[in-house]
């Protein structure tokens, strides 16, 4: 009887390996970037470093042919400073993304865009390039193509996540129509309607409460090593979620007056809080008995680094969120649907019996749309106290906070 084999998939580091022999090999003028799956070919151009495709281990070029031409076909744009025309004519899926995710990648690079969602907008990407097809021609997808996909999401994901995926698709063929891609917008045909609000709250349901009880943020303070005891405190205390806590410099965190001031990352939004002796406390024994030697002056700026000294700040993963999900296990917290980020939602239940919402959105560094948010012109520090104390006091009630 013969044996079933499963071909498995190579490795990310083989791969990069593979391409940068066969470019040493042929010469090929660009480079091998690690980020993406399994790496991007890259350039620089007047300094700034432009991607023309993610690395093929399928291809036996490693998918440099087409970068390079795709190099060549926008290297006078790039040189003069010019965004690079898109390329209209037969557009197809594969290279529709390729146009897409450059855009983003830009975004990226200038700020207005998360490396987080860069690498979820590559995930949807290449979704889309599996179930349409690489070389299938925009213009001809019709209603059922896109039904078909929405089938093959809905195998693997949950209605909220559904809903997030279905508008970042709208997103990639919207781009096509605005960029002159396709002559006419892209006629869904209702495949890529949000899934009924009744599913929604299923979903929401079958998840349970996706906040922490003060038993269990005390049962993960006292399972966490010095660097995620800080994570927990400041998320429950400030409102932290992971991507603040990997990008706050030393410079916002006032140890001395025990406050902490850092435009939220995510929105640009500002945000202050008042931290409790406990939390205060925590971060000044991590930075003076236990926080690495920097490995170079760019991570010297973080308040919190990982254990050989590199930021958490990651393009191609969420470092910290997997770390916080070890320590929810060790703590015995952790269960399907319920992360990290929960500590926000903790904070937010609590800190709403204080009434005082303006405070509160500061706090958590959420924007005001609101008339009176336009007068405003400040929040006294005492409202921002009363919202820590009555958390704090909150969680005291599961015992002392260590």
């Amino acid at each position: 009887m013969s044996k079933s084999t499963t071909k498995r998939e190579p490795s990310k580091e083989a791969v990069l390996k593979a391409a940068r022999a066969y470019k040493a090999k042929h010469a090929v003028p660009l480079t091998v970037h690690p980020s993406g799956k399994f790496g991007r070919w890259c350039k620089k151009v007047s300094g700034v470093a432009h991607y023309f495709g993610l690395v093929d281990p399928a291809s036996k070029d490693y998918g440099s042919k087409a970068a390079l031409a795709l190099y060549h076909r926008q290297r006078e744009d790039l040189e003069a400073g010019r965004e690079p025309a898109v390329e209209v004519a037969g557009a197809t899926v594969k290279t529709l993304c390729d146009a897409f995710l450059f855009d983003r990648e830009q975004k990226v690079d200038t700020g207005e865009l998360m490396p987080r969602s860069w690498r979820q907008y590559r995930q949807c990407c290449e979704r889309l390039v599996k179930v349409l097809g690489r070389g299938r021609a925009v213009e001809n997808l019709r209603p059922s193509d896109f039904a078909t996909l929405r089938a093959f999401l809905s195998k693997s994901m949950a209605a909220s996540t559904l809903t997030v995926e279905l508008t970042r698709v709208k997103t990639v063929f919207r781009f096509a129509y605005d960029r002159g891609m396709i002559p006419v917008p892209m006629r869904f045909g209702g495949a890529l309607e949000r899934p009924p609000k009744r599913l929604l709250r299923e979903a929401r349901n079958g998840n349970g409460d996706r906040d922490f009880t003060a038993g269990e943020v005390k049962a993960m303070v006292a399972a966490a090593d010095p660097c995620m005891k800080c994570l927990v405190l400041l998320g429950i205390n400030a409102a932290f979620g992971p991507t603040d806590f990997a990008r706050v410099p030393l410079s916002a965190i006032d140890l001395d007056g025990g406050w902490i001031t850092y435009p939220r990352h995510k929105t640009g939004v500002p945000r202050r809080a008042k931290l409790w002796p406990e939390t205060t406390a925590a971060i000044r024994s991590y930075i003076d008995r236990h926080r690495p030697e920097p490995v170079d002056d760019k991570a010297a700026d973080y308040a919190f680094l990982q254990a050989d000294g590199r930021p958490w700040v990651s393009d191609r993963c969420d470092l910290v969120s997997a770390h916080a999900r070890r320590l929810m296990q060790d703590a015995g917290v952790w269960r399907k649907g319920r992360g990290i980020y929960g500590l926000r939602r903790s904070f937010r239940t609590v800190a709403d019996e204080v009434r005082d919402t303006p405070a509160i959105d500061l706090i958590m560094g959420h924007s005001d749309a609101s008339m009176g948010a336009a007068y405003r012109m400040r929040i006294d520090d005492a409202r921002l106290k009363t919202v820590a104390t009555r958390v704090r006091t909150w969680l005291g009630k599961a015992g002392k906070i260590e």
